[in-house]
């Protein structure tokens, strides 16, 4: 019997970290998977790991006319080439030309997966756009799929997508987390944590405020710089450790990026590939960002059960639960950052259980194994009607 076809298309290889086991699993439960993605830096890695097959294109992530056509017709003609029965595009480009392309080449199963909508953020016209993209590519799926809850209310709200035709799956996420192998704290030791802080020139007694994204404005970087300036003159013995790329598209001021870079207590690691090795040092996880997906970073923190202090923005409030694994903070209000940041270092005890209480979410909500069996049932489904008619 004939495996299903599935092809994931996403913009850039960064992305298909979304896939990490995935692709595998999908392999083991009647698939044969392949991927579309932009040319770059471990595409082929991940795809000789996973074991999958994959088509370059270059998706570009800003609006081009000319190069969007292009991309469209090498889709579909891959697509028709090896007779895809379900595409899944993701991200609001890979989603809209993948969604054009399997429409031209008449697949019949379409799946959009919303990770986030930039349109949140934006502004005049390029706000408009934004929206109107999320509207085709919803218009165009037979199925979309929302990695959050609140998410999913905002799409709906904003009228881009019916409400029968968009589902999260289990407590959302595109990929869920592996916390029984890569983030389980027990598998760092008391002096795998000292020998770290060595390394990073972090003081055995001091205590690590942790954030781990893109260092860009709407992940609310200018209000950690600022609570954090005002916190390292009323606290000792604390450190702020930051990993994560410099964003270019939303770029932070040069003294934000001058005070990360250079300033003393902060410790500045950029793009790190296994983040995973550097939460155990990490004494409380923040991410003061203004719109999300579903924030993988308070995923894994909360595995490794680091307490939260994150906003009550879309994506966010799908993890934090106010006094049972975190605290919640009005979004680019730094002061109530602060003020939780300190009474956070003030209550250890109160750090440990919120932190415990976040580990035993993941597993009951977001494991990989419940999120890709949710996927599983969804795509066999949609395959199944498709084919019967019905």
């Amino acid at each position: 019997m004939r495996k299903i076809r599935i092809v994931n298309i996403v913009t850039n290889p960064f992305q298909l970290q979304n896939f990490k086991g995935q692709v595998s699993y999908f392999k083991n439960h009647g698939f044969e998977v392949f991927i579309i993605c932009s040319s770059g830096e471990g595409l082929e890695i991940f795809c000789e790991k996973e074991g999958v097959e994959f088509f370059t294109v270059e998706i570009k992530r800003k609006i081009s006319i000319i190069s969007d056509i292009i991309a469209i017709f090498r889709i579909k003609n891959y697509l028709r080439k090896k007779k895809i029965d379900i595409v899944s595009g993701h991200t609001p480009k890979g989603g809209l030309l993948g969604m054009i392309a399997a429409t031209l080449a008449f697949v019949p199963v379409k799946v959009y997966t919303i990770h986030g909508v930039p349109f949140e953020t934006a502004k005049g016209i390029k706000k408009i756009i934004l929206k109107i993209t999320e509207r085709i590519s919803c218009f165009l799926a037979l199925n979309v799929i929302a990695v959050s809850s609140s998410l999913r209310q905002l799409i709906i709200d904003n009228s881009l997508c019916p409400a029968d035709k968009i589902n999260v799956i289990a407590g959302g996420s595109a990929n869920g987390i592996d916390y029984a192998e890569r983030f389980n704290p027990s598998k760092y030791s008391i002096d795998y944590n000292i020998n770290l802080k060595k390394i990073l020139g972090i003081n055995q007694n001091d205590r690590v405020i942790g954030f781990v994204g893109r260092l860009a404005n709407d992940k609310g970087i200018i209000e950690l710089i600022l609570a954090w300036n005002n916190i390292k003159s009323k606290v000792e013995n604390i450190r702020l450790l930051i990993v994560g790329p410099l964003d270019e598209r939303d770029g932070l001021p040069q003294a934000i990026i001058d005070d990360i870079k250079y300033q003393e207590g902060i410790i500045y690691l950029g793009e790190v590939e296994n983040i995973e090795e550097y939460y155990p040092v990490i004494d409380i996880f923040v991410l003061p960002s203004y719109r999300e997906g579903l924030p993988n970073v308070l995923l894994e923190a909360s595995a490794m059960e680091l307490p939260l202090i994150s906003t009550n923005a879309t994506g966010c409030i799908d993890v934090i639960k106010n006094g049972i694994n975190g605290l919640s903070i009005e979004i680019r209000n730094y002061i109530d950052l602060e003020n939780k940041i300190v009474y956070y270092l003030e209550q250890p005890q109160l750090r440990k259980e919120h932190g415990v209480n976040g580990r035993a979410i993941i597993k009951e909500k977001f494991a990989q194994k419940v999120i890709w069996d949710g996927l599983i049932s969804l795509f066999k489904n949609l395959h199944e009607k498709v084919k019967f008619g019905l």
